[in-house]
């Protein structure tokens, strides 16, 4: 047993993101799907996080973008890492999973997409 996340907890991690996304929070966080951005901030609107597939399974993990994004940032100061790598180890996913979610995200498929895949197996 590695101890990683199976693709179906990766997908409800993404779908708990995902739930978050697209409705202002109450504290008036919003979060946005992302293709080309793991984990930001928006520089034109400062409570609005831009977030690619596995940014929004690091918000689905912590529940708050605001602690994801602090998680996200200390680990990129910390480390020269590929972006997939750094989610991978935030999320205790395998690293190969991340890379081919992201490779994913960034060509053809949404989140929403890659939820459905990652429940059937076809990651």
């Amino acid at each position: 047993m590695s101890g990683k996340l199976s693709p179906s907890e990766v997908a409800t991690l993404i779908e708990k993101g995902l739930s978050l996304a697209g409705k202002p929070s109450a504290s008036g966080d919003l979060i946005e799907e992302c293709r080309d951005r793991y984990l930001d901030v928006d520089f034109f609107q400062e409570k609005k996080y831009l977030a690619c597939v596995l940014g929004l399974a690091i918000i689905g993990m912590y529940g708050d973008p605001q602690l994801a994004y602090q998680k996200w940032c200390s680990k990129l100061d910390k480390t020269h890492a590929k972006g997939s790598e750094i989610a991978a180890e935030i999320l205790g996913m395998s690293p190969r999973l991340a890379e081919t979610l992201d490779l994913a995200h960034q060509g053809e498929y949404t989140a929403v997409q890659l939820v459905r895949k990652l429940k059937i197996g076809d990651v």
